[in-house]
């Protein structure tokens, strides 16, 4: 018996006609991203209904879903990051894909020891 980990197939869904492409073929999970707090600003990206509706989409097919949270926010953005999470943890989604410089941010640390319900967190290297 082999010991081996099965690789896990990650794919990106830049909306939701990909997400549904990436799940029909096999994908473990796909990372997308909000109208927000993502780098991808030519993607189609997810408002907060698509997301719902794509992570609805793809745990009833047993896919993961990751949020890419990946920019550097100005002091207003900062602001609205709780409220974001908040509402993408309402989602229903898996796991963040942060931005290098914010997987130390202090906001991110506060939201994880009051139990925020994300379970993990990756790194994006900008």
């Amino acid at each position: 018996m082999s010991n081996r980990i099965k690789p896990e197939v990650l794919a990106p869904a830049g909306d939701f006609e990909r997400l549904q492409a990436a799940v029909k073929y096999g994908a473990d999970a796909v990372y997308l991203g909000a109208t927000s707090f993502g780098m991808r600003a030519n993607a189609g990206n997810f408002n907060e209904e698509e997301l719902r509706a794509g992570v609805k989409f793809a745990h009833e097919h047993g896919v993961r879903v990751y949020l890419t949270c990946n920019i550097l926010p100005t002091n207003e953005e900062a602001d609205q990051l709780e409220e974001f999470l908040l509402r993408a943890a309402d989602a229903g989604v898996d796991a963040l894909i942060v931005a290098h410089t914010l997987d130390n941010d202090p906001r991110l640390e506060q939201l994880q020891a009051a139990g925020f319900p994300f379970l993990a967190l990756g790194r994006s290297h900008l």
